[in-house]
């Protein structure tokens, strides 16, 4: 509150800086810029760096007329607000794939679900808006390996544009037989559809290899770059023409996405998460006998991960 000296005040600025700061013009975390009137409150946006439990002061100075201003004020402030409650995950192994459900959540909140397949990196499964108190069960193809996988989430809600997330859930750590056959979507890893492989070709390592003789040279020269992946090609196989037109649609609105390839010697293989470096194609209907069989070729490349 400030009262002119003489005349009437005609402006005022604010800024919010870290609480050790003493000089609120060098980095403030907001500013207002000189404001033409002396309403209050002033409201900072959103988009300032809010921390939960972060220590800030705000200044202020005022106007008056003839462009006099008084000196600065200021007051200590902490950033506090009440996450939501964390919420609770459980995984089955019951059905292929495995699903996982959370529960404890609100309606209308954002929930993000986590995965680790290979004990240490944690990856998203998928990211989910709450219609009731649970999310789920969402599948996971992803997680079908044979061996331990863990899952985690949590829940946001947004207050002025800002998301104030909860704490990870308690770990829940799984172990399904391995299993495969599924294109699984990059972006929402809890969405498949069902491949069955009919056939694969061996696989190669992508490399580029050049050779070249220099003028004189007695010996080639070989130059490689560095491994980058692998490559291959398959055929799947359809017994009905929804599930052919459930692949060729699936690949036809991806460009990069995942295969569980099937195990090997009851041995869990790698999914991939590849590219289609084929256009799309099938075979015209293979009778045999009282079964009819459409088969889907694709070449492919495999893609880093992200």
């Amino acid at each position: 509150a400030a009262t002119a000296g003489s005349g009437v005040l005609t402006a005022h600025q604010v800024w919010i800086c870290a609480a050790a700061d003493t000089d609120p013009t060098v980095a403030p975390l907001w500013t207002s810029g000189v404001l033409a009137n002396t309403v209050s409150p002033d409201t900072a946006p959103a988009t300032v760096a809010w921390t939960n439990g972060q220590s800030l002061k705000a200044w202020v100075r005022a106007w008056q007329t003839g462009g006099v201003y008084r000196t600065l004020s200021s007051v200590a402030f902490t950033v506090s607000w009440t996450p939501p409650a964390t919420p609770t995950v459980a995984a089955s192994v019951a059905a292929s794939p495995p699903t996982v459900t959370v529960s404890g959540v609100a309606s209308g909140r954002v929930v993000q679900i986590e995965q680790c397949l290979d004990g240490v990196t944690w990856s998203s499964l998928a990211t989910r808006t709450a219609t009731g108190v649970t999310v789920g069960p969402l599948a996971s193809p992803l997680s079908a390996t044979g061996a331990a996988v863990s899952f985690r989430a949590r829940q946001a809600s947004v207050v002025d544009g800002v998301s104030m997330w909860s704490s990870w859930s308690t770990v829940v750590s799984v172990t399904a037989a391995a299993a495969g056959c599924w294109l699984v979507d990059d972006t929402d890893r809890s969405v498949y559809v069902t491949a069955q492989l009919r056939e694969e070709s061996p696989r190669e390592v992508v490399q580029g290899i050049s050779t070249m003789y220099g003028l004189g040279a007695s010996g080639a020269r070989v130059d490689r770059t560095p491994e980058a992946g692998e490559s291959g090609s398959l055929v799947w196989i359809c017994e009905t023409q929804a599930e052919r037109d459930a692949i060729a649609n699936f690949l036809s609105a991806r460009l990069v996405f995942w295969y569980v390839f099937p195990p090997d010697a009851e041995l869990a293989l790698r999914p991939i998460r590849m590219a289609r470096t084929s256009p799309r194609a099938w075979d015209r209907l293979v009778q045999n006998g009282v079964v009819a069989h459409r088969y889907l070729p694709m070449s492919w490349v495999e893609q880093p991960e992200v």
